[in-house]
């Protein structure tokens, strides 16, 4: 009796450290998989909310008015200069065009909006085959500001090869993903967080009701193969008529206090 009681504790002690792993398992991977997500969908969402948002912005004035912007839909019309684009190539490419409006005479435009991508264009000149963001598609005449800091000292560089080149002047470089719709990015971010949050946290549930199904089947089989009736209980109770059951699993004085 002792050592079948040693076998369910032992047992017992197995299904409680596998729990134990479960649940660890279970924090890493919301960890992990939630830094992921709020990295790659969340945060620019919130940095991109947390900035102003303008409409029929000019694109040849000067830009220290719109410092604050995360969102810029310009006049229709306005498009990327790509006859005036730069690329600056450290390790990767980076391009940079400016955006200008056409009913600004030439003499008069600043040149402090760029639309900005990485690898599109040559990094030598002239440019023939600058194709960052949305330029190609002629409803596109909007902005979103580049959050990113690391790759932001390049593109400076390469708006001062451009300045240098086109002897032009950028005295507030702003720089931008040139796209038609800032709202549906921002809005797919978002939709894309919570959908993999939903896709992560269902995934976990059939994970888990899968391993507990497994590890309850498999400690089943074992405490089986340990009771001395695995033979049969009802052929053990014919073999062993003298055997009290309940006062081997420790019945015995709930059993006397109800008789009493």
């Amino acid at each position: 009796m002792g050592r079948r009681r040693g076998q369910v504790e032992s047992a017992h002690g197995r299904w409680l450290r596998l729990l134990c792993i479960f649940c660890i398992v279970a924090w890493v991977l919301g960890v992990g998989l939630g830094l992921m997500n709020y990295t790659s969908n969340l945060l620019p969402f919130y940095e991109m909310s947390g900035l102003n948002y303008y409409t029929s912005v000019e694109a040849s004035k000067s830009g220290q008015s719109h410092i604050d912007a995360g969102r810029l839909m310009f006049k229709a019309g306005s498009f990327v200069q790509k006859k005036r684009a730069m690329g600056v190539k450290v390790s990767q490419t980076y391009c940079v065009a400016p955006i200008v409006d056409p009913d600004v005479p030439e003499e008069k435009r600043e040149f402090d909006y760029w639309a900005v991508g990485m690898d599109c264009c040559s990094s030598v000149q002239p440019q023939d085959e600058w194709s960052c963001g949305e330029v190609d598609n002629h409803l596109a005449y909007a902005g979103m500001r580049l959050m990113e800091e690391a790759p932001r000292p390049f593109y400076r560089m390469a708006v001062q090869e451009a300045e240098a080149t086109y002897k032009i002047k950028a005295n507030h470089p702003i720089f931008l993903r040139w796209m038609q719709d800032p709202a549906a990015k921002m809005a797919s971010w978002r939709e894309n967080g919570m959908r993999f949050f939903l896709e992560c946290v269902f995934s976990f549930f059939v994970l888990m009701f899968f391993l507990a199904c497994s590890a309850g089947i498999y400690f089943s089989r074992a405490f089986s193969s340990s009771h001395p009736c695995e033979q049969g209980f009802y052929k053990y109770v014919d073999a062993n008529p003298d055997h009290d059951f309940l006062s081997e699993e420790g019945h015995s004085s709930i059993t006397k206090r109800i008789v009493t």
